[in-house]
């Protein structure tokens, strides 16, 4: 497997895996499959510089993006693995180099608000869990990751 910032080339690529990845938790369909609109592809974020890969023969099999929310805060905005791809490190992978990318750039926290199913991985990964907050279909769990610099 290796990792990349996204270009515009990548959108398809990256859109493929959103939709797989989105649609794998069957409690969720229901709310996607009525609202479309929900599942968004990062492109202004691609186009910042703020998505990274990873590719596998050629394919994109996960993503993730951030947004910068604070002079010390980073927002994890997507991190979506293929569900044939899932358990295999690519989350991690892409966590582990958010994770640099932040302390190098100053950043002191990343947050994030986690799908109930994803919660056990950013734990793993981690996280630590703030509690609970809406969002547009189901409570989300909100976490942080502490870094230092």
């Amino acid at each position: 497997m290796q990792t990349r910032t996204a270009t515009a080339a990548d959108l398809e690529g990256i859109a493929a895996v959103l939709w797989r990845s989105a649609m794998f938790w069957e409690e969720d369909r229901p709310f996607l499959e009525a609202h479309p609109d929900a599942i968004v592809v990062p492109a202004d974020l691609v186009n910042r510089g703020q998505v990274r890969i990873a590719v596998e023969s050629g394919s994109v099999v996960g993503f993730s993006s951030y947004v910068v929310t604070g002079t010390s805060t980073w927002e994890v905005e997507d991190l979506f693995v293929h569900p044939e791809r899932m358990g295999l490190g690519v989350g991690r992978r892409l966590v582990e180099e958010m994770v640099d990318a932040a302390t190098a750039a100053g950043c002191l926290r990343l947050e994030v608000t986690a799908n109930p199913e994803a919660a056990g991985f950013y734990e793993k990964v981690g996280f630590v869990r703030d509690g609970l907050v809406p969002t547009r279909f189901r409570p989300g769990i909100r976490m942080h990751l502490q870094l230092t610099t």
